[in-house]
C-alpha cells in the first residue's frame, strides 16, 4: 500500500496493548565478537528488519544514535535487564546486543517472545507514542476493516430478520413492524436496538448504501438530504475508501431531486478519519484536475500531493456558500480536508478546534519469518500533515473560522453566510 492511509487510533490503541512484562534468563558472559555475527538468526534478523523499516520509512530521518538507543532501551524493557552494554551506537551494535540476548535465552519460544517484544516496544515508544506497532495478519485484517466500515460481526440483514440481499420493499416492511414492536418497550435494550434497526433501514433502502453494503459488507459513511430551501446537509462519519464515491453517487441524485439547492454544509464532527486518497479526489472534484491540494513532511521534505486525473464537477460551483463543521473529535483525514477547504477558501470551518491527530500511518511487511503461522507487518508514521499555515496538524489541529465554544459564535455567522444557511448552521451546530 502506498504511503496515504491515515489510521484510526480506537483499533491502535487495542493492537498496541501487549503486555510488555516478562523476564528471559541471562547468563553472565561476555558480549560476542563481530565476527560471531554475520549470519544471524531468524530472530535476531526480524528486529534488524523492524530497524531498517523504521530507520527508511520513520516520518524523522533517526541517527544511529537514536535508532540504537532506541532498541537498547526496548531490549533492556522486553528482558527485564537494566544493564545490557552497547558495543557501538549503531546498527552493528545492536546486531550484537541482540545476538547475546538471544543466545541467551532458554528456549525457540522465549526467543521469538522476545524479539517480538522488542519490536513491538521499540515501534511504540516512536513519537508520538502509540501510533506505530507491531501486527499480525489477523491484527492488519482487523484493521482494514475498521478503516473500510466493516463490521464482520453484524449483518444489518440479520438485524431486521431478513435474507442477505432482501429487496427494499422487504427491508421496510421489517422496519415497520421491528420499529413498531421496539417503540411500545421502554427499556434502554430496547431503544438501542431500535437504533440499530433504524440505521439498518437507512443504510439498505439507499439504493447507493445497499449496492455499496451488498457487494463489499462496507457501511455507508456518507448521508445527505436538504434542510430548508437550498442547504444541502453532508454528514460524513468517517472515511473509507468507498467514501468518495459515495459522495459523488448521492451529490448526483441530490442536485437532480433538488436543482434549486446554493448552499452546502459538511459536518467532519466526530469523524475519525481514514483514508487519505480522499483528500486528493475530493478536491478534484472542486479544483479540476493536477492541482496542488497539500504537503506531506517526510524526513526533512515536503512532499507535494496533487489532485489526479478527475474532472471538476461543475454543478459543485452552484454551491455559493459551503459551512464545514469540526468539533475535537474531527481527525485525521477530517482535519486535513478542513484545512484544506480553509487554504483555498472553498469553505468556512465552524465549530471547535479539531483533534490535533496528523500524522500518516502505513504498514510496512516484515520479510523474516518467525512463525509458520503468522505474518507480521510494522505499523509506522510515515509522515505528517500540515494545516493552512503549513504548522503541523499534529498537536496542533486546525483552528476554526467561528468558534461555537464562544457564547456569541452566533453573531459571526452573518459575516460569512446568508440568512438561510446561517440558520441552517444553528439548527445543526447548536444541538
Amino acid at each position: 500500500m502506498r504511503p496515504g492511509i491515515l489510521y484510526v487510533v480506537t483499533i491502535i490503541a487495542v493492537i498496541l496493548n501487549i503486555a510488555a512484562t516478562g523476564y528471559w534468563t541471562y547468563y553472565n558472559r561476555p558480549v560476542p565478537s563481530v565476527a560471531e555475527f554475520k549470519n544471524p538468526d531468524e530472530y535476531v534478523q526480524f528486529d534488524l528488519d523492524v530497524y531498517d523499516i523504521i530507520a527508511k520509512n520513520y516520518w524523522q530521518k533517526p541517527s544511529d544514535a537514536d535508532m540504537s538507543t532506541l532498541f537498547l532501551l526496548s531490549l533492556e524493557k522486553s528482558s527485564g535487564k537494566a544493564d545490557i552494554a552497547l558495543p557501538s551506537a549503531n546498527r552493528a551494535g545492536v546486531l550484537q546486543i541482540l545476538t547475546s540476548a538471544m543466545q541467551n535465552a532458554s528456549s525457540s519460544d522465549a526467543r521469538r517472545d522476545l524479539s517480538l517484544l522488542t519490536a513491538q516496544v521499540a515501534l511504540a515508544n516512536l513519537p508520538p507514542n502509540g501510533r506505530s506497532g507491531l501486527l499480525s495478519k489477523e491484527d492488519e485484517t482487523q484493521l482494514r476493516n475498521l478503516e473500510s466500515n466493516i463490521h464482520p460481526t453484524q449483518d444489518l440483514y440479520a438485524t431486521l430478520g431478513l435474507p442477505t440481499a432482501a429487496a427494499t420493499s422487504a427491508v421496510q416492511n421489517a422496519y415497520i413492524a421491528k420499529a413498531a414492536e421496539l417503540s411500545k418497550a421502554t427499556s434502554t435494550e430496547a431503544a438501542q436496538q431500535l437504533a440499530q434497526v433504524t440505521h439498518a433501514k437507512d443504510v439498505l433502502t439507499n439504493p447507493v448504501s445497499k449496492a455499496l453494503y451488498d457487494s463489499s459488507k462496507m457501511e455507508p459513511t456518507v448521508f445527505m438530504r436538504k434542510i430548508g430551501k437550498s442547504t444541502l446537509y453532508v454528514d460524513m462519519s468517517q472515511v473509507s475508501p468507498a467514501t468518495f464515491g459515495e459522495f459523488v453517487q448521492n451529490l448526483s441524485t441530490n442536485l437532480q431531486k433538488f436543482p434549486s439547492l446554493t448552499n452546502m454544509i459538511i459536518d467532519l464532527r466526530h469523524n475519525i478519519g481514514g483514508d487519505l486518497d480522499f483528500v486528493q479526489n475530493f478536491f478534484a472534484l472542486f479544483m479540476g484536475p493536477q492541482q496542488f491540494v497539500f504537503d506531506l513532511y517526510h524526513q526533512g521534505d515536503l512532499q507535494p500531493q496533487r489532485t489526479p486525473g478527475i474532472a471538476s464537477i461543475p454543478e459543485l460551483s452552484k454551491f455559493l456558500e459551503i459551512a464545514v463543521l469540526t468539533d475535537n473529535e474531527s481527525k485525521s483525514t477530517a482535519e486535513l480536508t478542513a484545512a484544506t477547504f480553509k487554504k483555498f477558501r472553498l469553505g468556512t470551518i465552524v465549530g471547535t478546534k479539531t483533534s490535533g491527530w496528523g500524522t500518516v500511518e502505513n504498514t510496512f511487511p516484515i520479510a523474516t519469518r518467525i512463525s509458520s503461522s503468522t505474518l507480521y507487518t510494522a505499523l509506522l508514521v510515515h509522515s505528517i500533515t500540515l494545516r493552512e499555515d503549513n504548522t503541523p496538524i499534529q498537536d496542533h489541529g486546525v483552528d476554526p473560522d467561528i468558534d461555537t465554544s464562544k457564547s456569541d459564535w452566533h453573531t459571526h455567522l452573518s459575516k460569512y453566510f446568508g440568512t438561510e444557511l446561517s440558520a441552517a448552521i444553528e439548527q445543526i451546530a447548536g444541538r
